[in-house]
Protein backbone atom coordinates (compact mmCIF):
# COMPACT_ATOMS: atom_id res chain seq x y z
CA UNK A 1 0.00 0.00 0.00
CA UNK A 2 1.94 3.02 -1.33
CA UNK A 3 -0.60 5.09 -1.77
CA UNK A 4 -1.67 7.75 -4.37
CA UNK A 5 1.62 6.38 -6.46
CA UNK A 6 -0.01 2.89 -6.92
CA UNK A 7 -1.13 2.76 -10.51
CA UNK A 8 -1.48 -1.19 -10.59
CA UNK A 9 -1.32 -3.94 -8.28
CA UNK A 10 -1.70 -7.65 -7.99
CA UNK A 11 -1.59 -11.02 -5.56
CA UNK A 12 0.66 -13.77 -6.50
CA UNK A 13 -0.99 -16.83 -4.24
CA UNK A 14 1.27 -18.67 -2.02
CA UNK A 15 2.81 -22.17 -2.59
CA UNK A 16 2.35 -24.84 -0.48
CA UNK A 17 5.84 -25.74 0.95
CA UNK A 18 6.99 -22.74 -0.20
CA UNK A 19 6.92 -18.88 -1.08
CA UNK A 20 3.89 -17.25 0.50
CA UNK A 21 1.40 -15.17 -1.10
CA UNK A 22 2.93 -12.38 -2.64
CA UNK A 23 2.42 -8.76 -3.36
CA UNK A 24 3.55 -6.64 -6.41
CA UNK A 25 2.85 -2.48 -7.11
CA UNK A 26 3.63 -0.77 -10.13
CA UNK A 27 3.42 3.10 -8.98
CA UNK A 28 4.73 5.61 -10.90
CA UNK A 29 8.07 6.10 -9.30
CA UNK A 30 8.91 2.17 -9.52
CA UNK A 31 7.81 -1.14 -8.72
CA UNK A 32 7.64 -3.02 -5.08
CA UNK A 33 6.97 -6.33 -4.18
CA UNK A 34 6.26 -7.62 -0.59
CA UNK A 35 5.68 -11.30 0.58
CA UNK A 36 3.24 -12.34 3.40
CA UNK A 37 5.27 -14.01 6.43
CA UNK A 38 1.67 -14.72 8.69
CA UNK A 39 -1.53 -13.79 8.67
CA UNK A 40 -4.69 -13.99 10.38
CA UNK A 41 -7.42 -12.47 8.89
CA UNK A 42 -9.30 -9.33 10.09
CA UNK A 43 -6.49 -9.61 12.90
CA UNK A 44 -3.15 -9.38 12.13
CA UNK A 45 -0.81 -9.80 9.31
CA UNK A 46 3.62 -9.88 8.67
CA UNK A 47 4.83 -8.59 5.77
CA UNK A 48 9.07 -8.30 4.73
CA UNK A 49 9.72 -6.36 1.41
CA UNK A 50 11.24 -8.16 -1.36
CA UNK A 51 11.89 -6.08 -4.19
CA UNK A 52 13.88 -3.40 -4.39
CA UNK A 53 16.20 -5.69 -3.18
CA UNK A 54 18.31 -3.46 -0.37
CA UNK A 55 20.87 -3.44 2.73
CA UNK A 56 17.93 -3.03 5.12
CA UNK A 57 15.61 -5.62 5.66
CA UNK A 58 12.15 -4.28 6.60
CA UNK A 59 9.50 -6.58 7.84
CA UNK A 60 5.83 -4.64 9.13
CA UNK A 61 3.62 -5.96 11.66
CA UNK A 62 -0.03 -5.19 11.77
CA UNK A 63 -2.32 -5.77 14.30
CA UNK A 64 -6.37 -4.97 14.21
CA UNK A 65 -7.72 -5.41 17.83
CA UNK A 66 -11.62 -4.75 18.86
CA UNK A 67 -11.88 -1.92 21.37
CA UNK A 68 -15.21 -0.54 22.67
CA UNK A 69 -15.03 2.34 20.37
CA UNK A 70 -14.40 0.50 16.88
CA UNK A 71 -10.85 -1.07 16.69
CA UNK A 72 -7.10 -0.33 16.94
CA UNK A 73 -4.63 -0.56 14.59
CA UNK A 74 -0.96 -1.04 15.55
CA UNK A 75 2.13 -1.43 12.84
CA UNK A 76 4.93 -1.95 13.84
CA UNK A 77 8.05 -1.72 11.59
CA UNK A 78 10.98 -3.69 11.84
CA UNK A 79 14.33 -2.74 10.28
CA UNK A 80 17.69 -5.29 10.71
CA UNK A 81 20.81 -3.24 9.12
CA UNK A 82 24.21 -4.35 8.61
CA UNK A 83 26.77 -2.75 11.20
CA UNK A 84 28.11 -0.60 9.11
CA UNK A 85 24.94 1.63 8.23
CA UNK A 86 23.80 4.28 10.33
CA UNK A 87 19.86 4.87 10.42
CA UNK A 88 18.17 7.56 8.55
CA UNK A 89 16.16 8.37 11.87
CA UNK A 90 14.66 11.56 9.10
CA UNK A 91 14.07 9.06 6.15
CA UNK A 92 12.15 6.77 8.75
CA UNK A 93 10.42 9.33 9.88
CA UNK A 94 9.28 10.73 7.06
CA UNK A 95 8.11 7.08 5.24
CA UNK A 96 6.15 6.77 8.54
CA UNK A 97 4.18 9.94 8.25
CA UNK A 98 3.57 9.17 4.38
CA UNK A 99 2.32 6.09 5.13
CA UNK A 100 -0.24 7.53 8.07
CA UNK A 101 -0.99 10.53 5.81
CA UNK A 102 -2.33 7.86 2.84
CA UNK A 103 -3.88 5.37 5.04
CA UNK A 104 -5.98 8.10 7.01
CA UNK A 105 -8.49 8.70 4.13
CA UNK A 106 -9.44 4.73 3.98
CA UNK A 107 -10.08 4.55 8.29
CA UNK A 108 -12.34 7.68 7.66
CA UNK A 109 -14.32 4.80 5.73
CA UNK A 110 -17.09 3.20 8.01
CA UNK A 111 -17.39 0.02 5.89
CA UNK A 112 -14.74 -2.35 4.03
CA UNK A 113 -17.16 -1.79 1.07
CA UNK A 114 -16.75 1.77 1.24
CA UNK A 115 -12.42 1.33 1.29
CA UNK A 116 -13.09 -0.94 -1.96
CA UNK A 117 -14.95 1.67 -3.95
Amino acid sequence: MEGSDVAHAFTVPAIPDGPGERQCFFGWNGISMIEIIEEVPERFAATQVLFPPGEVSTKMVYRLEPTTLGCRLTIETIEEAPDYLTPNQAAMQQFSDSFLHNLEPLLQKRTLKEVRD
